[in-house]
């Protein structure tokens, strides 16, 4: 993983934190990179958004607001970490959260 894309997920989870938004598992196929010639812009989140709870996140205590967010953040560096291990195996782990360019991951 390079630098520019480790950064972008540090800041996008930052934001997530500070903003307190409010969603569902942050997923790899759920997020893209925006690019330009210079490297990444930034990430953004293209489904997941919001929560499926009974109690509103509105509504919930900002404690349990935070609390649910920082799960999300530490989940998403998880999976991050296992699809790069994944990617050496002989195994294809499937196309969720892969790259595709060109035609190929």
């Amino acid at each position: 993983m390079t630098q520019d894309l480790e950064n972008a997920i540090e800041i996008l989870c930052q934001f997530w934190l500070q903003k307190k938004v409010p969603s569902r598992d942050l997923l790899l196929h759920n997020v893209v990179v925006q690019k330009n010639r210079d490297g990444i812009v930034r990430l953004v989140v293209i489904d997941g958004l919001g929560t499926a709870g009974v109690i509103p996140f509105r509504l919930m205590p900002n404690r349990v607001k935070i609390c649910k967010i920082q799960k999300k953040v530490d989940n998403i560096h998880q999976r991050v970490q296992l699809l790069l291990s994944q990617r050496g195996e002989s195994d294809f782990p499937g196309y969720h959260g892969l790259l595709i360019h060109n035609d190929s991951p």
